[in-house]
């Protein structure tokens, strides 16, 4: 096969990155062809209908590669796109994609006029690196690579960085594996910061009622949780599980052994048996409501570390084949001595059945994150410097225990860790609950203070700022 004589490049990432202004600068200095797929459909009119919901046309993608094959079998091409997975694998030789703050983005939208759910939808997509695994799945990991696009320096240095590939390209066309094929280009970024800490921030309660459910999708919305917790014995755990369908929420199981009507049929003496029943009820419920498994499963008000409780939560989980839960042992809760004293014998007892548990979770080969946050900054006590010490005391603690790398491929290592959040709108009187009605937790104004902390934009900053980058259980 006749090997290209320039190099084909895809930057792709969310809208907003800045694919359009790197592209068209790289022509610039590389002499390379840039091709926008948007301006190309529009102009060949490749569309095979109109998204009433996003208040765009939806492209055709057969059409579309049809007409650019011929240019990249040429070679020499820049394509500038938000997917990947529609082009054929054969045609990049290096694939760069463009992340960006979200804070930065969400404004970045905003000015181009995105509203509501294509607004929001974006955010996230750019939270939980869409376009990376996107990109990761349809081509080889080792030309796929990200670049920071929040600045102007980081502009500049991209495309300096980026100007390279066609030289490199040029050294080692020549060059061929034994099947003949195009040795891939040896390119490395110079600058590409990994994030320090893998945080998963989860939205406790969810279900607990409409109220609590609304707080918790606006809080994902806004990018200051990426994963939930449902209470499927609450009475809103249909909507719960409905919106987490619609908004595609990270979502696992809190299961609850301590408030309202059990799930399982079963009555009489409180037993382990009768736990397990119930936990497993509880497990089977959730698949309905949501059509899968959980992807992390932790206990309402921590039940699932209490002694023999342990044992048996830990069998269930390994036999369900649920990989993830939670040991709530947080660094620097020992110095929290402002905190009341019923809270502090409370957390410490809480503490000392999390440690209890280890071994048993280690012995059924359940996982949890490296680090716990979220007894320290419950409630009114949730404020950004407040989160910015747990962030302190999370990365004193170092990495996690397995090894766990970023998913660029750095060996840099990586703490994983979770923030327990309890995120909402205060609940009405007599509506919510788990057949009881609301408890004060729920009805306090604590809950929307909680959320108003977790969606402002200086916490975002933080974490930014920090490396911290937020996912669910199912990335880590």
């Amino acid at each position: 096969m006749k090997m290209k004589k320039r190099p084909n490049i895809l930057l792709t990432g969310t809208p907003g990155v800045g694919k359009t202004t790197l592209g068209k600068e790289l022509a610039q200095r590389t002499g390379l062809t840039y091709i926008n797929i948007g301006d190309l459909a529009q102009e060949g009119q490749l569309y095979e209908g109109y998204d009433e919901e996003y208040q765009c046309p939806i492209l055709d993608e057969d059409r579309v590669v049809d007409e650019l094959d011929e240019k990249m079998v040429e070679g020499g091409v820049i394509v500038d796109y938000h997917g990947c997975d529609l082009f054929p694998e054969r045609w990049f030789h290096i694939v760069f994609v463009l992340r960006t703050d979200n804070t930065q983005l969400y404004t970045r939208l905003e000015s181009r006029g995105y509203t509501g759910k294509k607004l929001q939808d974006n955010v996230q997509c750019e939270i939980f690196q869409t376009i990376y695994e996107e990109a990761m799945e349809a081509y080889s990991e080792e030309i796929v690579h990200q670049l920071p696009s929040n600045t102007p320096e980081d502009l500049e240095r991209n495309l300096d960085q980026i100007s390279e590939v066609p030289l490199v390209f040029h050294r080692g066309r020549a060059a061929s594996d034994v099947h003949g094929a195009e040795r891939v280009i040896q390119w490395r970024p110079a600058i590409m910061p990994q994030p320090r800490m893998m945080l998963v921030v989860t939205g406790d309660d969810f279900g607990y009622c409409p109220r609590r459910n609304q707080g918790i999708v606006d809080c994902f919305q806004a990018g200051g949780i990426s994963n939930v917790s449902l209470l499927v014995n609450a009475c809103a755990a249909k909507d719960a599980a409905d919106l987490a369908k619609r908004y595609n929420m990270p979502i696992g199981l809190h299961a609850n052994l301590s408030e309202g009507t059990p799930v399982c049929p079963e009555k009489g003496q409180l037993s382990m048996k009768q736990v397990e029943l119930e936990l497993r009820a509880q497990v089977r419920l959730f698949r309905e409501l949501t059509g899968h498994l959980p992807h992390h499963m932790d206990g309402h008000q921590h039940v699932h570390v209490l002694p023999e409780v342990r044992e048996v939560f830990a069998q269930v989980l390994s036999d369900l084949g649920i990989p993830y839960t939670r040991v709530p042992v947080e660094p620097g809760l020992h110095g929290c001595t402002w905190l009341p004293a019923h809270l502090h014998r409370f957390y410490m007892q809480v503490e000392k059945d999390a440690l209890d548990s280890i071994p048993v979770f280690k012995r059924y080969g359940i996982r949890w994150p490296r680090v716990y946050l979220g007894l320290t900054t419950m409630g009114q006590n949730m404020s950004i410097h407040n989160v910015q010490k747990a962030l302190n005391h999370a990365f004193a603690a170092g990495p996690s225990d397995t090894g766990f790398s970023s998913a660029s491929g750095s060996d840099q290592p990586v703490i994983t860790a979770e923030l327990m959040v309890h995120p909402g709108y205060p609940s009405h009187p007599q509506e919510g609950g788990c057949g009881e009605g609301p408890d004060d937790f729920s009805q306090s104004a604590d809950r929307q203070h909680e959320l108003s902390v977790l969606r402002d934009p200086s916490l975002l900053a933080l974490y930014s700022q920090e490396g911290v980058q937020l996912c669910a259980f199912r990335d880590l």
